[in-house]
């Protein structure tokens, strides 16, 4: 029943069961890691401890992309029905996707927030840069 669910997670978000390069598709692979363990805490088999580094590794790539905080956790609301229809989602386990969505948005807006101030780092060096030459 678990593989089933993963199998149709993966095939929801658009992410294929065969595995892929994590150069050439950093993000399905980032899923690929992830939403074992992600299911694996909604199943409530590991805690929620287990899954930062994973889904914060898989935040931080869609955080330098060009897709809205929504965009970014709407993987999460997905399971919902893959499992309402598989197994019958509980309210432990309905709670457990809310509390997932709710760490990976907030990891999501963290990692917005270290990227934003790279960029303004970035600004502020070039303009010290063209000042130089100037003078």
């Amino acid at each position: 029943m678990h593989q089933a669910i993963l199998d149709a997670w993966l095939a929801d978000v658009g992410q294929p069961t065969a595995p892929s390069d994590p150069f050439r598709n950093p993000v399905g692979h980032a899923i690929r890691d992830a939403l074992p363990v992600l299911l694996d805490v909604v199943l409530g088999r590991v805690p929620v401890i287990e899954v930062r580094a994973p889904l914060e590794h898989l935040m931080r790539i869609r955080a330098v992309q060009d897709c809205t905080p929504a965009q970014a956790v709407a993987f999460l609301f997905a399971l919902k029905p893959l499992v309402r229809d598989r197994m019958g989602l509980d309210a432990a386990m309905e709670d457990r996707i809310d509390r997932l969505a709710l760490l990976a948005f907030d990891q999501y807006l963290r990692c917005r927030e270290q990227a934003h101030v790279i960029q303004l780092r970035e600004l502020q060096r070039r303009a010290q840069w063209n000042e130089r030459l100037r003078a």
